[in-house]
């Protein structure tokens, strides 16, 4: 299903007001058709439309659920859709909002991490390129070595930052759609072995809540499948052939995609502990394993980029006095 402009602005924050609004009204007993009143009578823009395709919905023969569709995420929807039919409203609620404040953009929080360092670099490289080359100019120092230092930072020492910025892009890119031949190898290196731990936690968030509204793991499975990146898909494809033969849940979900300590404990407890809260914690195990990744590298990458820039600073600078001082003592 295809979505409008207006529902594609219809961000997570809109989203989470929605679905707590409707879990505020469950809560004092108002039925779903009095939210979808309230929605189309006190709402505005895009919720005020949400309520009105809401009331016309069962004239359709359609549920609510189905004009969510387009508005929230597939996954979402179904997991509203199947506690709905299981008469768990209220629950899928939670189970739905917490599905939409999960997730860790990987790629994105490394690229803020090192944005404002490298734009600082950046900034210090082409102001020591300007003071030396000022400082060159005036004291006609064109073939000393502050010279060849200047040329070699604007020069090779340019390219080198623009390759690693482009390097950095295009992993960015080849994360969610490569697969086959190396990606298992690429997986336990930086920052693939990230994208992978952060795909691996909400991927086990996400059938953890499905398996609370009540679908099987199959099922949820097939249906994070549809929605998945091409990456995710190779996992769960290989997941789903091994539910044709396996019964315990854990070994069902091994395919070299999650740690494996937290594998270990799937495989053991798969066949003990219940569904639902066997991969809820599995998924706050990876999720912790990487927030501690992400801290340290937070409190280490940006300073050591910074420290770079103001070397690279004093390198300029400090090259152009010096010629300037030998020049002057000649």
């Amino acid at each position: 299903m295809s979505q409008s402009l207006e529902q594609w602005l219809f961000d997570k924050k809109d989203q989470t007001a929605l679905l707590e609004q409707w879990r505020t009204c469950a809560q004092y007993g108002m039925t779903t058709k009095d939210f979808c009143q309230k929605l189309a009578s006190s709402g505005s823009g895009s919720t005020q439309k949400i309520g009105q395709a809401g009331l016309k919905a069962p004239g359709e023969g359609k549920r609510f659920t189905d004009v969510l569709s387009g508005w929230l995420s597939p996954v979402v929807v179904s997991t509203l859709a199947i506690a709905e039919q299981n008469g768990q409203l209220k629950s899928g609620l939670d189970i739905a909002i917490k599905e939409l404040e999960g997730g860790q953009g990987v790629m994105k929080s490394l690229l803020l991490m090192m944005a404002f360092p490298l734009l600082t670099l950046l900034g210090l490289g082409v102001l020591g390129v300007y003071i030396s080359g000022e400082i060159i100019t005036t004291a006609g120092l064109e073939h000393s070595m502050a010279s060849q230092v200047r040329e070699m930072v604007s020069g090779p020492g340019l390219v080198a930052l623009s390759l690693f910025i482009s390097s950095f892009v295009i992993q960015a890119l080849l994360m969610p759609i490569w697969t086959g031949q190396g990606r298992d190898m690429a997986d336990n290196i930086w920052p693939f072995c990230d994208y992978r731990m952060a795909v691996a936690g909400n991927l086990l968030s996400t059938l953890a809540n499905l398996s609370q509204a009540g679908m099987s793991l199959k099922a949820a499975i097939t249906e994070v499948d549809a929605y998945s990146s091409r990456y995710l898909k190779s996992h769960l494809n290989q997941m789903q052939r091994q539910l044709e033969t396996e019964t315990n849940p854990g070994r069902a979900l091994d395919t070299g995609l999650l740690l494996r300590d937290a594998q270990v404990n799937l495989n053991v407890m798969g066949d003990i502990a219940p569904l639902s809260t066997l991969l809820e914690k599995s998924a706050e195990q990876h999720h912790r394993h990487l927030s501690k990744k992400m801290a340290t590298l937070k409190l280490i990458v940006p300073k050591v980029i910074l420290v770079l820039g103001i070397l690279l600073l004093a390198a300029l600078v400090g090259s152009a006095m010096a010629s300037l001082f030998i020049s002057i003592q000649l």
